[in-house]
């Protein structure tokens, strides 16, 4: 469903940024990933936006598109942002990609779905939840440098990298101040549907006996592992963050009705989602529109955190 796709160039250098003084780069204790690229503010800290790379590249190369992105009346992504961001590019573990019979820096082998099997269902889950984990703890390591203002993080990612990031935000139970994802899908929607249908996520009480083997299996074992959240309070605080999904209507890596069913997905389980569709991306449409859709996206996360200006 979701091929390799390719490196999109070297690790950026530390050059000067001009009108918004010399962004500082470094390489963080990585934890469980492979590296943490992290641009630091310009000037006091007030926000964080960690950001998750597409199969097969990584946090320095995502860090050098997004910093060379253009945005109308701004140079780049980051003079729009404002001084003080910092950013967090994490580079996922490599893997063994099965379709492309190579190891990859992929947060989960997406080769699994369509999960036809609970066998598979539980192969993709495991992945899936690992690097959950990792997110986890790295949002709470973000929220610690901001005073546990968790409303002034912002969590996204492209491609796989918004899959991703869209678990570890239903998993982590805490309002962001927003997710935006690009060129992206969300595995399991289909037994996320089933489950939000029936109000699975929030009724302790329900008889997954109603429900078909693979649906049920996924409530009793993999679902609760990836950290739905069953109480109401829980979910009234998670579903209050502002999500933003872009899609080409070219692409031809991640079909546009892939990113409508996330879409669709995401609205069945409460959350209030901003829908843009592009045309005209590189990489035969499997990437931002720039510079239309990075200041969409910018825009996106000064008007949903609070005590920002761009």
């Amino acid at each position: 469903m979701a091929p390799c796709v390719p490196g999109l160039g070297d690790s950026p250098p530390s050059r000067p940024l001009p009108d918004s003084g010399t962004p500082r780069f470094s390489t963080m204790d990585q934890g469980t990933f492979s590296e943490l690229h992290v641009v630091e503010p310009i000037g006091p800290h007030t926000h964080t936006a960690i950001l998750l790379h597409a199969r097969g590249s990584s946090g320095p190369e995502l860090a050098e598109e997004l910093l060379d992105s253009k945005v109308p009346g701004h140079r780049t992504f980051l003079h729009k942002l404002g001084k003080g961001w910092r950013l967090v590019f994490p580079t996922a573990t490599g893997i063994w990609c099965s379709d492309n019979d190579e190891e990859l820096a992929s947060w989960f082998d997406s080769s699994f779905f369509p999960c036809e099997s609970v066998p598979l269902a539980v192969m993709a889950a495991e992945d899936i939840d690992d690097s959950t984990k990792s997110l986890q703890n790295l949002l709470d390591d973000e929220a610690k440098k901001l005073g546990h203002r968790t409303g002034r993080i912002v969590l996204g990612g492209v491609n796989q990298g918004c899959a991703i990031g869209l678990y570890a935000m239903i998993s982590w139970r805490k309002r962001l101040g927003a997710f935006v994802g690009a060129c992206g899908w969300l595995p399991f929607s289909k037994q996320i549907d089933s489950l939000a249908a029936r109000e699975v996520f929030w009724d302790d009480d329900f008889d997954v006996s109603e429900l078909d083997l693979e649906a049920a299996h996924f409530v009793t074992t993999e679902m609760p592992i990836l950290g739905f959240p069953t109480h109401d309070s829980v979910r009234s605080a998670l579903v209050a963050t502002p999500v933003y999904l872009g899609h080409g209507t070219d692409d031809a890596v991640v079909d546009i009705e892939l990113g409508r069913t996330a879409r669709d997905s995401l609205v069945g389980v409460g959350f209030n989602v901003a829908w843009v569709e592009y045309e005209g991306a590189a990489l035969n449409g499997h990437w931002l529109e720039v510079p239309k859709q990075g200041e969409d996206m910018a825009n996106f996360m000064l008007r949903a955190v609070p005590g920002t200006s761009g």
